[in-house]
């Protein structure tokens, strides 16, 4: 398991989270498994569009997809911030901006990692 290998801290606090449970991450690699689990989850909240819907429906979507992301992004500091501000606002907020995220992140953090 990734996480289990991680190097150990013996007095390291939790990480710290929102009142409304997002992480608040400045990008270190202890703290990065953690902050991507729960990143899945906030996104994975958002139903996914589909092929019949409304346009009621998918621009009730795309703002919730949206909110979850702009909620994310405002809880990045540090260098984790300079990562999304490097992958930019318009891919950040497009569809597949989640994914763009991640992606950005993984690099700047494991750079080695293939």
């Amino acid at each position: 398991m990734a996480v289990a290998s991680l190097r150990f801290r013996a007095n390291a606090s939790a990480a710290e989270e929102n009142k409304f449970g997002y992480v608040v991450f400045d990008g270190t690699p202890h703290e990065y498994h953690y902050w991507l689990f729960r990143f899945r989850l906030k996104v994975a909240s958002v139903p996914s569009l589909t092929p019949n819907a409304k346009p009621e429906e998918k621009r009730l979507i795309e703002e919730k997809r949206k909110g979850v992301m702009m909620q994310v992004i405002e809880n990045l500091k540090g260098c984790a911030l300079g990562v999304a501000m490097d992958v930019g606002i318009d891919d950040l907020l497009a569809d597949g901006g989640a994914q763009a995220l991640e992606e950005a992140m993984l690099r700047h953090i494991f750079p080695t990692h293939k």
